[in-house]
Parts: C-alpha cells; sequence; structure tokens
C-alpha cells in the first residue's frame, strides 16, 4: 500500500505541523534544522538509465515534426519564406531545451505517483506568464534558477493532474526574472569578409593572418528586439498544436507561450538589426557558442547562408563525440554546414577534423608541474539543480552522491595537500560548504579563491579530475600530469570510445572510484613524474589521442586548408 505523503514541487516550502509526510524532489530541498516538517527525498526517476536515454529519445522524435510544424506556421503568421532549417538555426536550441526539460519533468511526476499516494501538492500557481521569453538567452538564464522550474512544474501538473483530485496548497507566485547581460559596442563594418568569427573560445588573431585576411574582431553579442508576448497569437498557436495532434495541452501551452518573443513579435525589427550591425559575409562563418545564445547573430546566419556562406560550428568541451547520448552535440550537428571536432567523426562526412586552437593557446601558457611539491589541485564541478537538457551525464540528486565521494576522497589521502578548486558558478548545491561540513576536519583542503585554472596548477604535482572535462584535454595538450575519477553508471561513454576510456583505466590514469583513484595517488607517493613519463603512460595518452584527440603545435596551418577547402567546394 502506498504512504499518503505531501508532494513539494517547490522549493520555499511552509511550515507544516500535521502528520503527513513530506516529499521534497532533492537533496538541496530538503528542510533546515529550524525546520517544523519532516521530509525525504523523492526517488530519482534517472537512477534507471534507460528512462534517461528514452526522454532523449522522445525529444529527438518530437523535435524535427515540431520544426516542420512550426515552420509553416510561423511563416504563415509572419508572410515570409524560411526553411525549416532556418527556423532550426534560430530556435532549435530553445526548442530541444524545452522538450528535454518537459519529458524530465513529466517524468519526475509519474515517478512521484509511483511511489506515493499524494494527498496534497504544493505549487506555484502563475499560468504560462512564468515561462515567457524574451530572447535564447533570457530562457537559458532562467533555466539556471528555480522559479521558471517551478512554474514548469505547476502548468504541467495543473493540466496533467487536474483529474486527480489532489489539494493544491498554493504558495506565493515567484518573482519574474528581467533579462540581464548588456550589449557589446557594435563595430561600423565597411566592407565585407570572407571569414567571420563568433565566441571562438580562441585568440582569432594568428589563424586570421593564416587565413590572410586581418580585419574586425569578433562579431559582438547584442541583445535582439523583444516586444511584449501577444497572448491571442501564443493562445491560437497552443490550440492549433492540439487540434493538429501535434502535442498534448500540457507540452502545446509551454511550447506556445516559451518561445522567445525575438523570433515572433520581434521578427522583423531582428531581421533589419541583424542587417545593421553586423557585416556582410562572402564566405565563412565560424563560432563555438554563438549558435546556442546569440539569437542576432542567428538572424545574420540565416540572411547570410542566403547569400552562400557557410555555417560552421566548432567543438567547445570535451563532451563531443563521447557521450552515449547528448541533445546540444545532436542539435550542432544539425544545424552547421560543417563541424570542426579535435579529434573524432573521421568518418562522418559533416565532420572537420582539427587541432584545437584553444587547447593550444593553453598549453602555451601553463606551467610546468613541481615534482618536488605535495600539492594536489582537486578540480570539481557543478550541475544545475534541475535537468536542463538531455545528455548522458549525473542528472538531479545523482550530483550529491557525486559530492559524496569527493569527501570519500579526500579522507582517503595521505601526505598530501589537497587544494579544492570549486566550479565558477554554484548551482545551489553549495559545494564548497558541504566539503568543508563533510570532510574530516584533520584533512579539510585548503580552498582555491576563485583563481583561473592556470593560476591554481602553478605548484602543483598532479591535477585530479572529477568529471569528463576540457581539463583532461588542457592538460593532455600542457602535458601536465592527472588521475580522475567518477563513476561510469552516471557518465556514460558511447560505444565507439569505450575501448579508448578502458586504455586510460587499464593505465590508473581514469578510475571508477574515488577510494582507487585515491589508492593509486596513495601508493605513488613521490614518484609522480617516474609514473607519468614512464613508456606505458604515455602510449596510453598516445592511444587515447589516436581516437579522440589530434594534437598540433602549429594548429592554424592545418584550420587555414580546412577553411579554403569549404570555400572552393
Amino acid at each position: 500500500m502506498k504512504e499518503k505523503v505531501r508532494l513539494h514541487l517547490q522549493t520555499a516550502k511552509p511550515q507544516f505541523t500535521d502528520v503527513i509526510k513530506n516529499v521534497v524532489l532533492a537533496p538541496w530541498a530538503m528542510p533546515k534544522a529550524n525546520d517544523i516538517c519532516s521530509a525525504e527525498v523523492l526517488p530519482y526517476y534517472g537512477s534507471n538509465p534507460e528512462i534517461l536515454h528514452e526522454n532523449f529519445r522522445k525529444t529527438w522524435l518530437f523535435y524535427p515534426i515540431i520544426v516542420k510544424w512550426l515552420s509553416e506556421r510561423l511563416n504563415s503568421n509572419l508572410a515570409i519564406k524560411n526553411s525549416p532549417l532556418d527556423w532550426e538555426i534560430l530556435l532549435g536550441y530553445w526548442l530541444f531545451y524545452t522538450l528535454d526539460v518537459f519529458f524530465d519533468k513529466q517524468s519526475t511526476l509519474e515517478s512521484a505517483f509511483k511511489h506515493y499516494e499524494i494527498e496534497e501538492v504544493s505549487l506555484y500557481h502563475s499560468g504560462e506568464i512564468q515561462v515567457d521569453n524574451l530572447s535564447t538567452y533570457d530562457f537559458l538564464h532562467k533555466l539556471y534558477g528555480k522559479p521558471f522550474h517551478e512554474a514548469l512544474y505547476s502548468l504541467i501538473f495543473s493540466i496533467l493532474y487536474e483529474e486527480n483530485n489532489v489539494h493544491q496548497f498554493q504558495v506565493q507566485q515567484p518573482r519574474a526574472l528581467k533579462e540581464t547581460g548588456k550589449d557589446e559596442p557594435a563595430i561600423n563594418f565597411t566592407r565585407s569578409y570572407r571569414y567571420s568569427f563568433s565566441e571562438c573560445q580562441f585568440s582569432v588573431g594568428n589563424l586570421r593572418d593564416c587565413l590572410g585576411e586581418p580585419g574586425h574582431k569578433e562579431i559582438p553579442v547584442i541583445r535582439p528586439v523583444s516586444p511584449s508576448h501577444c497572448r491571442s497569437t501564443r493562445n491560437a498557436i497552443a490550440t492549433q498544436l492540439v487540434e493538429e495532434r501535434i502535442c498534448e495541452t500540457a507540452l502545446s501551452r509551454i511550447l506556445a507561450f516559451s518561445l522567445p518573443t525575438c523570433f515572433l513579435e520581434g521578427y522583423e525589427a531582428n531581421v533589419q538589426l541583424a542587417c545593421v550591425h553586423y557585416p556582410k559575409n562572402i564566405g565563412l562563418i565560424y563560432t563555438s557558442n554563438s549558435y546556442a545564445h546569440n539569437d542576432l547573430f542567428k538572424f545574420w546566419v540565416v540572411a547570410s547562408r542566403r547569400e552562400g556562406s557557410k555555417y560552421i560550428i566548432g567543438q567547445h568541451g570535451n563532451n563531443y563525440g563521447n557521450l552515449k547520448w547528448n541533445s546540444t552535440e545532436e542539435y550542432e550537428l544539425r544545424v552547421a554546414d560543417h563541424f570542426v571536432s579535435w579529434g573524432w567523426g573521421h568518418k562522418k562526412p559533416k565532420i572537420k577534423v582539427l587541432p584545437s586552437i584553444t587547447l593550444n593557446q593553453f598549453a602555451t601558457r601553463c606551467p610546468k608541474p613541481n615534482f618536488g611539491s605535495k600539492r594536489i589541485l582537486f578540480v570539481s564541478y557543478s550541475l544545475p539543480s534541475y535537468q536542463y537538457f538531455s545528455h548522458s551525464l549525473p542528472q538531479g540528486n545523482q550530483h550529491f552522491e557525486t559530492m559524496l565521494s569527493w569527501v570519500d576522497f579526500i579522507d582517503q589521502i595521505i601526505d598530501f595537500d589537497v587544494v579544492f578548486r570549486p566550479h565558477m558558478v554554484n548551482y545551489n548545491w553549495n559545494e564548497t560548504e558541504f566539503i568543508i561540513e563533510k570532510c574530516n576536519p584533520r584533512k579539510l583542503p585548503s580552498i582555491s579563491q576563485g583563481k583561473k585554472l592556470l593560476n591554481d596548477l602553478k605548484d602543483s604535482s598532479l591535477c585530479v579530475i572529477t568529471y569528463n572535462s576540457t581539463v583532461i584535454l588542457q592538460l593532455i595538450y600542457a602535458n601536465f600530469p592527472f588521475v580522475c575519477f567518477w563513476n561510469p553508471d552516471h557518465w556514460q561513454i558511447c560505444p565507439e570510445m569505450e575501448k579508448s576510456y578502458q586504455i586510460l583505466r587499464q593505465n590508473n590514469i581514469l578510475h571508477d572510484t574515488a577510494r582507487g583513484a585515491a589508492d593509486f595517488i596513495n601508493n605513488l607517493d613521490e614518484n609522480i613524474e617516474v609514473w607519468w613519463n614512464s613508456q606505458t603512460t604515455r602510449e596510453a595518452i598516445d592511444k587515447f589521442c589516436d581516437s579522440f584527440l589530434e594534437r598540433n603545435s602549429n594548429p592554424e596551418e592545418k584550420w587555414k586548408d580546412c577553411f579554403e577547402g569549404i570555400l572552393r567546394s
């Protein structure tokens, strides 16, 4: 028989003195010591990775259907003739995120009703107004906070479960978020360019010199025109999505009202604004990040492609080509004319494999390891409190388990001084406070004070990495010794890369547990240099790079040859 509970779909829990058990979404939502109510955490549905993978498949089943439908509908509303790919470039990033988040919340609610008899739910009643967005940047900014997710839960619950006769305890409506950020200075472009760059993650000066086209800096980030919602238009879109059987009511209303206004109400103004602020491109446009949040850039890309420009997206981190599933990689490969990888995907027609300029520039500035030092740099990470898109990385409560493994590692280390490097963003997990509270007082690490990674590496003999991160690739390029560990059930690698990661395991570079990594480091004692420079370790790194990472100390020449080849094709 299921236990009767009160489910909290928001984090500002009211005080209850009755005997009904309270269930919260995650460890960070547990009551504090001075709270009256007792609570437990809802079992995480994603403990079964097949459900996570199935949600990913749902997203990419619905995605092309909705893109096609929105393309026809928006073209009709705006009296334009954009192709479905044009619309994917513009709003596809918002769309797949929205689908991923929706299916996650749907699965969470299904899990709650599976485990409990829910008598009461504590939520916000805010309606669609809390999920509206001015731009993709606005949407992504909200996605990392609590109010947007709490509003989504409220909307989904009120539509999908209103027939369950669950008493809805309404609490104060969350505060709406305003769009943040500022525009970069506009540049007066007086000529056309064969090569344009935007948010590349590397300095473009050397590459421009190599290409023989010195000129403008990277494309500026300028906020789009974002008028208010036209509620009648949004209601009509939601109704048509249901009537034409594209999706059911809850998803239709989320899609209709969260579609950023810059793509509908502000469409014409943004087409004109992009023409004013960005140059005429007659060749190739490259970015590593602007495809996501820079909407005015995307308007410009759509217009430039019509004139024959090629749209190139480049890899910007480690979680490409190695995950079992990854929505952002799926999207980028769909919309780019070509995709630049750092060493994987040789057989895929869209992919151009090039040595990373980003990693090479890091390596030239990276300090050498101090093998005489007992200092170990421990690089942690953080994830948003709520799932934000679908990929085979830790989600939700699994990050709490990861944090416990960090404590286990630090407590096991002997004769080394650990420096804990927090992630640059705190997503409400408060990892630093957690480490200070949970670690053995005699083993408390020093805490890095927000320095750059390059500064933190100084005087360190070894770096310990706790996630499948870009830091691994940076240190390979810089030849700086590292050991990493993570739970392979949480960080699921695609079958094509399993053999490469197994090579790292066999040579004690990668460990599946914190204790395994700590035991190995303790046994190294003062022999880090001997181990790192040994033939077996060097061969393991080389074999890993053969399938995943191309190394070159002068990458710009290869980029030049590749780009010129694209323009000739």
